[in-house]
């Protein structure tokens, strides 16, 4: 019985791949343009750096939409206008998972929080501004797995989700340790981390425990994060609020492909993200126990994440892979719904067996 469902699974996706193929062909003669709508929010910008390399240079050749247009400028989901000759994505860039009591002022309950009389709540667009959209770039697994909880999203939004993850940086693993001399390093946007914040406040704790914190704000910019990151042994990540518990992956991601150690707060449904057993979690009043200890002992934690027996690099070619084969369909099935050039093609029929994006 196994076999036989395995072997199934393996005749669908050939089916899919085949249609795949054959629709190649007609797609070079579409004439259109993507626009993407969402917040322009800097330090998040990898998921679309991400997004632009896979149209740009791994199946750029087989989508001829070369008018790209971003329209990041602070537009929700329900008011932007949208174009009928457009491919129309919108970014959703929040930290959609918050934890408080029952009667929070947000969505109803989504999922029981781990103290009695709490819940986990989701804060995120509308599910009539997202409907409106073809796809929703998503760059968070945990916000798609509490997105998909909710009673107040319906099942014509979860296929339009596309998971990008925040990949736009060239791995550097091989930096050697002694290149790393920024013991712990925090990058935060300056809105978030003003005095008297709480992330103000954990590194007032980090200092008092005497660990060498080097604090940069605002630096968004690719080339230097990469360079700041190779420079780096420990990168702090902590929520800006102790309610929003959707882990930073802009942050930790891009952390991790240069080769850094991340240690991060504890954050809602990690077991979700491929790569969390690669994060070292501590609760917040034991971030800067937890920091000395790997400082002290920083060439076992690195080579036990990124040494010759870790599967982080596996992981991440899984995950580029998934990335470019879900865009490619998620291009794909809306194509085939769409009057601009697919409709009544009989391969179409296949694309929409695929699972929802982000699963």
């Amino acid at each position: 019985l196994v076999m036989l469902q395995v072997s199934m699974r393996q005749m669908v996706r050939l089916l899919v791949h085949c249609a795949i193929l054959s629709v190649i062909a007609m797609l070079r003669q579409v004439e259109g343009k993507i626009v993407v709508n969402g917040w322009l929010v800097t330090e998040a910008e990898a998921s679309l750096e991400h997004f632009e390399h896979i149209l740009d240079h791994e199946i750029g050749d087989e989508f001829p939409f070369e008018n790209l247009t971003f329209q990041s400028d602070g537009v929700s989901a329900h008011g932007a206008n949208l174009s009928s000759d457009s491919i129309n994505i919108f970014w959703q860039v929040e930290h959609g998972i918050v934890l408080c009591s029952s009667d929070c002022p947000l969505t109803s309950c989504v999922l029981p929080g781990p103290t009695p009389g709490s819940c986990y709540h989701l804060r995120y667009e509308p599910e009539d501004g997202l409907a409106k959209y073809d796809i929703v770039i998503e760059y968070s697994l945990p916000n798609i797995h509490t997105l998909k909880q909710s009673d107040e999203y319906s099942h014509r939004v979860f296929p339009k989700i596309l998971y990008i993850p925040p990949m736009s940086f060239t791995q550097a693993v091989n930096v050697p340790l002694s290149h790393r001399t920024i013991d712990c390093l925090a990058l935060y946007n300056t809105i978030t981390f003003t005095p008297g914040s709480r992330r103000a406040a954990i590194l007032d704790a980090l200092e008092t425990a005497d660990i060498d914190v080097t604090v940069i704000s605002n630096k968004f910019a690719v080339q230097e994060v990469e360079d700041t990151y190779r420079q780096t042994k420990v990168v702090l990540n902590t929520h800006q609020k102790e309610t929003h518990l959707t882990l930073e992956e802009f942050r930790v991601l891009p952390a991790l492909l240069q080769g850094a150690i991340v240690v991060s707060e504890r954050s809602a449904f990690a077991h979700v993200i491929p790569y969390h057993q690669y994060i070292i979690f501590a609760e917040t009043a034991d971030l800067a126990a937890t920091i000395k200890e790997v400082l002290a002992n920083y060439a076992y934690y690195h080579n036990l994440i990124h040494g010759p027996k870790s599967k982080l690099q596996e992981i991440f070619t899984k995950m580029r892979q998934k990335a470019r084969v879900d865009t490619e369909t998620a291009l794909l099935r809306v194509l085939c719904n769409s009057p601009l050039a697919l409709s009544g093609y009989a391969g179409c029929d296949d694309v929409m067996i695929v699972e929802p994006f982000g699963q």
